[in-house]
């Protein structure tokens, strides 16, 4: 049961990652890598200068969400540890 959890959890990160990252590059945020038109637009219109910036943006976004993961377990572990005393 634990092995599956891992798995949940290594999952929502990827995802929230995704979605993070084309929020990232549409300027949902403070910093913006957008053009004029949609991330969507953008892949299709020029793939070759899109999916690069892509995978950029998610490598430096994914080991963030990542550590920010290990974070809240670590607290996580650590309130309940107190709790159960």
């Amino acid at each position: 049961m634990k092995s599956n959890i891992k798995y949940i959890i290594v999952t929502l990160i990827i995802i929230i990652s995704l979605i993070t990252t084309i929020g990232v590059y549409e300027g949902w945020g403070a910093i913006s890598f957008r053009s004029e038109s949609s991330f969507f637009q953008d892949l299709l219109n020029d793939p070759f200068e899109t999916i690069p910036a892509f995978i950029f943006l998610f490598v430096l976004i994914l080991p963030l969400i990542s550590a920010i993961a290990i974070v809240l377990r670590l607290v996580t572990r650590k309130i309940l540890s107190k709790n159960l005393r």
